[in-house]
């Protein structure tokens, strides 16, 4: 995770290795909310200033941060040089499966994400002309819509619950699985049990392939306009049913969505279902962790 200061204003100090220097945290909803909303992430902050030669002190109502007592010089412009963006992935609970495979529920942009697979909520055409699918077709880059587009010459169109591999592109993963979910309306009241198959596609797919993690959207949520609670249903059941079996390559599935809603309902259907050895953790994450 990368905190991003911007240098608001500084004043003199009485020595040469002293001196104030106050900046103004980025004005970011999600990040200023898990701030105020949870003490371990403060702590985090705080800690990774005090890594640069910095005793810091968070101002979180004030949207600033005041840097005291600078230890180094030069402490100052570690901070003011920093990038201006933020891996807005926060992981909101975790659960343990059978075997010890980790469940995690992320809130956060899924193209900043972390893992040997990303998972894409395609359509049949492979077109990803918007949502959450055309956001890592950008982020993937020119390989990612050239595989993509040869797959459809090679194969046609693809069916519902089909899974198809591309490379990652630019994106945090080696490999991006496109799958295409059901569309509300359109699948004859199975939806429910279309996405499942799909997850189960994927998630087959994923341990045939050797992969040790995953990521993965609510899929058919968006532009498909499935039910965020049938969604979130599917999936858990498809989770839930890959977590019973042993001897398992995949170790981390990553349930992660930008919207505060889903991720909530795919909580709460992963605490109903009262995994064995399942426990909640409200903490910020890592790139290392989630």
């Amino acid at each position: 995770m990368l905190y991003v200061f911007q240098q608001q204003e500084s004043s003199s100090a009485s020595g040469p290795s002293a001196s104030d220097e106050e900046y103004e945290l980025q004005h970011d909803p999600l990040l200023l909310r898990f701030l105020t909303e949870c003490a371990k992430i403060k702590d985090q902050v705080e800690k990774m200033l005090t890594s640069i030669s910095c005793s810091a002190q968070l101002q979180i109502e004030e949207g600033s941060v005041l840097v005291r007592h600078l230890v180094q010089p030069g402490a100052a412009g570690q901070l003011s040089d920093w990038k201006s963006e933020v891996d807005k992935i926060f992981e909101v609970a975790k659960y343990r499966l059978q075997d010890g495979l980790e469940v995690l529920v992320c809130e956060g942009d899924i193209t900043k994400q972390y893992a040997d697979a990303l998972v894409n909520a395609a359509n049949k055409y492979l077109d990803h002309g918007g949502g959450v699918a055309a956001a890592l077709s950008k982020a993937g880059g020119p390989q990612v819509q050239k595989e993509c587009k040869d797959i459809i010459k090679t194969k046609g169109k693809l069916t519902v619950s089909e899974v198809v591999v591309t490379t990652g592109g630019n994106l945090k993963c080696k490999k991006l699985l496109h799958a295409v979910g059901p569309k509300a309306e359109k699948d004859g009241g199975k939806e429910r049990l279309l996405l499942e198959h799909t997850v189960k596609n994927v998630l087959d797919l994923a341990e045939s392939m050797n992969l040790s993690s995953i990521a993965m959207p609510c899929i058919s949520s968006g532009r498909f306009g499935v039910p965020i609670a049938v969604c979130s249903e599917a999936i858990v059941n498809a989770v839930r049913e890959f977590g019973s079996q042993d001897g398992r390559s995949l170790r981390k599935i990553i349930l992660i969505d930008v919207k505060g809603d889903v991720v909530k309902a795919m909580q709460s259907r992963l605490t109903l279902k009262c995994f064995t050895y399942s426990h909640y953790d409200n903490v910020a994450d890592t790139k290392d962790s989630c």
